[in-house]
């Protein structure tokens, strides 16, 4: 800049940077005089405006401590000042040289000169020792000069200071402006700051100093100063008195003025005693009275009667001073919380356990002075409630409370906006479920209810609070996103952050904003546009994190945005998202560490558990984690999903273990039931909340069925459940999945108790063909279709009746799956129908080998297919086709015709009717042994019976034991299918227990 034009100003050279912009120092062309140049560097509204209003002050101000404006002026749109270059040192430069009077008097000259200035209504609010020059006059004497208007507020003009943002130095700024109460700052507070100052210069250390600037904020908001004579015994007790007056936390009881404070200090240079020190009121009233008994007496009698018509007066009004004395307590109580939050958010990342303990606590007593007032005067205590449950993120309760006060008649600006702020955030929250809604009528008619009952009351609140705001730009921003215009509300929001970068709250509406958008994208299938937004989201909520380094919202946006981008890659688009898993445990386990009591924080954590899990102790901890977030926001859609989901899961594990899975049913039954509370039945939350209600009642009907309990009410149930689930939603995948099952376990049913199955095949079949040509889900319902066509074979077959027909259907339908591009389930289902061929084959008295040669290496290849998406539990199943390929393969060696054909080994009713035992060929047992090494332990699949894995592991050990002859073996393996035909009366008609003959007697496959 040396060198550089500036209006009619030669800039020579830089003096400094501050706050506002840079100074410099200038030759004044016309008038020849150097002068100071102050440039605004970077020439937004808002750093115009305070240029402006520092001129004003400044030129309103004749004083020769004051420093003198010259001319406002403007040059390539950056405005600037002209004004007295002030030669020397600051005073916090020539401190260390001055003695303890000279920084007295120097202290008394600025205390006058602010008092001149305070005269005219200005408020300096950043007075500190770097701010004053010193300077020596023509006789060597001190002058100090007061630089630096920047922050000046003028109390009868417009003041940019936002409430709630600290302005100034937090080292000498009083606690009214480290609470950024701008309105309560007046005069009082620059003689705090003088107080501060003198302080540090004749103790060496501000009377508030933290490890940072935050830290100094808290100390001064939480304590008091130290008493300089316990840091400096030498130091006179009237000029302590003095410091202690300035540093008042109660602005009544400092002095008065900055030139109270200056003929205090006169005093005190001069040995006079002090102001600060005089005597009490009724000191000086006892002393008076003495020198004039009659008119004491005269003032004494109407005291007394002044005394009685207060009493009585006072018995009328104590109602109302109660009110208002607890009214102001209750104000201060609500500025103390959302103040010590706010700091605690902005502080570097730590537990916020300690911060959130003081603001309950701090709310407890609300609600017990509340006690103290009449019903119809508790609407500053509700209000106060209301907003420590804001500052704790708890919005249901903060909108109760809010709503209340509200109704009670406290209606202030402040009121408006925080009611505003709270109905806005559930707005949004609710907006997000109702959009879910697949139905166009029913979507239509939850969003007008939905703008009934928040949107508009919001938006009428926030229009009318929007003045007490400490961002209003903020504000506007979230009255354009509540009137539909995104865009609009985008742009307000990247203004409200220019205008102050430490609203990081735009930056959570940004990333809310952007949210609602990529949730639409992905409605629309629009990837790109997806993409897109995910990378806005990431950006908005990274932008807020590293301002509100503690705020808990801004992790738990990007970790929703990891879950949302998990589920929708892996749902809709088959991609490989483990890695996504990382990186939300990562930020997952970030955000508890700040806030343990995150229900967000602990949704994500269950999610990243429930995808994890591996079985029911994994699914545990999920479930635990469910429960907390559950806890910590009974209001929040997602924790009971997550429950929901969970438990659904636990009581699946107990079913197909053979426990009794009620308590874990009745659980689910509630999280289910609780979510149907919280959403609307047709949205995407309120579909899961029914399918899980429904497979519940399923697996209550399957559990007691299987455990020979059948209770009619309980199929009864569970058909209604599903019907009604279907009638709701025809396209729901799941709803088709459970009414299949519910057939087909009373299919499984009537082939037990001899009865025909066919009406619930028939039911399944006429499932899998519902608008199957138009179904984006026509792989799932051939699913279906290959269910039924599978039982009714094995009907047919354990009947010796033609299956010809089944298998028939069968090999179309796969020919149909490969269209589809089934995969390794596919080739599991082929496998089955092969081993089903085989049986009728050898049925029939023909060769199966062709069959069971197909069904080995549809096995073997299952074995060794390639790692995917969904392929690793098929790749599972390879081991228990190989086991039953090699069953069937003894069946046919031993020349067996008369063999129950079943898909699941029938155990040892083959063994006790062969006439002479005949050892299978060495190659065959060592199939055996391979089955029987590479097992592997898992449920059932969903179109086989409950207990085919065990009764078929079974099987097979007691061929192992045959073919060794080991009869502790054999007794092992029969007692198991003992056990499994007592568990599973589904299973009890196929599963004979063994018997084998005498030993040595004939047919006795161990003699």
């Amino acid at each position: 800049m040396e060198g550089r034009r500036i209006g009619k100003y030669l800039v020579q050279a830089s003096l400094g940077e501050g706050g506002m912009g840079r100074v410099y120092q200038a030759l004044d062309a016309t008038l020849g005089r150097v002068v100071a140049l102050k440039l605004v560097q970077h020439g937004s509204h808002d750093a115009m405006v305070r240029l402006l209003l520092e001129a004003q002050a400044l030129a309103r101000v004749e004083h020769p401590h004051i420093c003198r404006i010259y001319e406002v002026g403007e040059h390539e749109g950056l405005p600037f000042i002209a004004m007295q270059r002030v030669e020397g040192e600051t005073l916090q430069e020539a401190s260390a040289r001055l003695g303890q009077r000279e920084k007295i008097g120097l202290i008394r000259t600025v205390a006058e000169a602010i008092h001149a200035a305070h005269r005219l209504g200005l408020v300096h609010r950043d007075l500190k020792p770097a701010n004053i020059m010193v300077t020596r006059d023509a006789d060597g004497a001190l002058q100090p000069v007061v630089l630096d208007f920047g922050l000046v507020r003028d109390v009868e003009g417009p003041d940019l200071t936002l409430t709630g943002m600290p302005m100034g130095t937090p080292a000498y700024m009083s606690p009214e402006q480290a609470e950024g109460e701008s309105a309560r700052v007046d005069r009082r507070s620059d003689v705090f700051s003088l107080g501060a100052t003198l302080y540090e210069l004749l103790l060496g250390r501000p009377p508030f100093e933290g490890q940072n600037p935050m830290d100094t904020l808290r100390r001064l908001s939480d304590g008091e100063a130290v008493a300089p004579r316990s840091l400096d015994p030498a130091l006179p007790r009237d000029l302590d008195t003095i410091l202690l007056t300035c540093l008042e936390r109660n602005p009544a009881r400092r002095y008065d003025t900055a030139k109270a404070l200056a003929e205090d200090l006169g005093r005190f240079l001069e040995g006079e005693p002090i102001a600060a020190k005089r005597g009490t009121w009724l000191a000086k009233w006892v002393r008076r009275a003495r020198r004039h008994p009659l008119l004491t007496a005269s003032l004494g009698a109407v005291l007394l009667l002044l005394l009685t018509l207060a009493g009585l007066i006072a018995r009328n009004r104590m109602a109302l001073e109660r009110t208002s004395r607890v009214a102001a307590q209750m104000g201060a109580v609500s500025r103390e919380v959302e103040t010590r939050m706010r700091l605690a958010y902005l502080l570097p990342a730590h537990s916020l356990a300690p911060d959130k303990a003081q603001v309950r606590a701090r709310m407890a007593e609300v609600q017990a002075l509340t006690a103290q007032l009449p019903e119809a005067s508790t609407g500053p205590a509700y209000h106060a409630l209301g907003r420590g449950h804001m500052a704790l993120g708890e919005w249901g309760a903060a909108r109760q409370n809010l709503e209340r006060a509200w109704a009670l008649g406290h209606r202030t600006a402040e009121s408006a906006l925080s009611l505003g702020l709270v109905q806005a955030e559930l707005y949004q929250r609710r907006l997000r479920v109702v959009a879910q809604l697949k139905d166009p009528a029913t979507r239509t008619l939850e969003r007008e209810k939905l703008h009934r009952e928040l949107r508009d009351p919001a938006f009428a609140h926030l229009q009318a609070g929007k003045g007490a705001s400490p961002a209003p730009a903020h504000i506007e921003a979230l009255i354009l996103w509540l009137q539909g215009n995104a865009e609009g509300a985008l742009r307000q929001a990247e203004l409200a952050l220019r205008q102050s970068p430490a609203a990081y709250e735009a930056s959570l509406l940004a990333g809310a904003i952007h949210q609602q958008r990529y949730v639409e994208a992905i409605e629309a299938k629009d990837w790109p546009a997806s993409e897109a937004e995910e990378a806005a989201i990431q950006a908005s909520y990274e932008a807020a994190a590293a301002v509100g380094r503690c705020d808990p919202r801004a992790l738990e946006g990007l970790a929703c945005r990891l879950i949302f981008s998990h589920n929708d890659r892996g749902v809709y688009r088959d991609q490989e998202v483990d890695h996504l898993l990382e990186d939300t445990a990562a930020i997952t386990r970030r955000l508890l560490e700040l806030d343990a009591e995150s229900a967000r924080g602990h949704c994500c954590q269950a999610y990243v558990l429930w995808r994890r899990a591996q079985g029911p102790t994994d699914n545990r901890q999920a479930i635990e984690e469910a429960r907390l977030a559950t806890r910590f926001d009974p209001d929040d859609d997602y924790g009971w999903v997550l429950l929901a989901a969970t438990l659904s899961r636990a009581v699946d594990h107990q079913w197909q273990a053979g426990q009794d899975p009620e308590a874990a049913i009745q659980e689910s039954v509630a999280a289910s039931e609780a979510l149907l509370r919280l959403v609307p039945r047709g949205s995407h939350h309120g579909l899961i909340a029914l399918e899980k209600l429904t497979k519940a009642k399923l697996r209550r009907y399957q559990y007691r069925l299987e455990a020979g309990r059948p209770d009619p009410r309980d199929e009864a149930e569970a058909q209604r459940a599903t019907e009604e689930a279907l009638h709701l939603e025809p396209q729901y995948q799941f709803f088709e999945q459970m009414a299949a099952w519910f057939h087909l376990h009373r299919a499984w049913q009537a082939m037990g108790e001899g009865r025909d199955p066919e009406a619930d095949l028939e039911a399944i079949l006429a499932l899998s063909r519902r608008t199957e040509a138009a179904s984006t889900f026509a792989a799932r319902r051939l699913d279906l279709r290959v269910w039924a066509l599978l039982a009714r074979a094995e009907h047919r077959l354990r009947r010796r009746e033609d299956p010809r027909e089944p298998l028939s259907d069968l090999e179309r339908s796969l020919q149909e799956g490969e269209r589809l591009g089934g995969g390794a389930k596919l080739q599991v289902y082929a496998a089955k129908v092969a081993l089903l061929q085989a049986q009728w084959d050898h049925a029939q008295g023909h060769s199966p080998v062709a069959s069971l040669d197909r069904a080995a290496a549809l096995a073997r290849g299952l074995a060794r297919a390639a790692s995917g998406k969904g392929v690793a539990a098929w790749r599972a199943q390879a081991p228990l086709l190989q086991a039953e390929v090699a069953l069937r393969r003894v069946e046919c060696q031993l020349g067996h015709a008369q063999t129950a054909a079943a898909p699941l080994w029938p155990s040892q009713g083959w063994l006790s009717q062969t006439a002479r035992p005949v050892a299978p060929s060495r190659s065959l047992q060592q199939a055996l042994a391979t089955a029987a090494s590479v097992w592997t332990p898992g449920p059932d699949l969903d179109f086989e019976r409950p207990g085919t894995r065990a009764s078929l592991l079974a099987s097979l050990h007691l061929l192992q034991a045959t073919l060794a002859r080991d009869a502790a073996r054999w007794d092992q393996a029969t007692q198991e299918l003992d056990r499994l035909a007592r568990r599973d009366t589904l299973l009890a008609t196929f599963l004979r227990p063994a018997r084998p003959p005498a030993s040595g007697a004939k047919g006795d496959p161990l003699s």
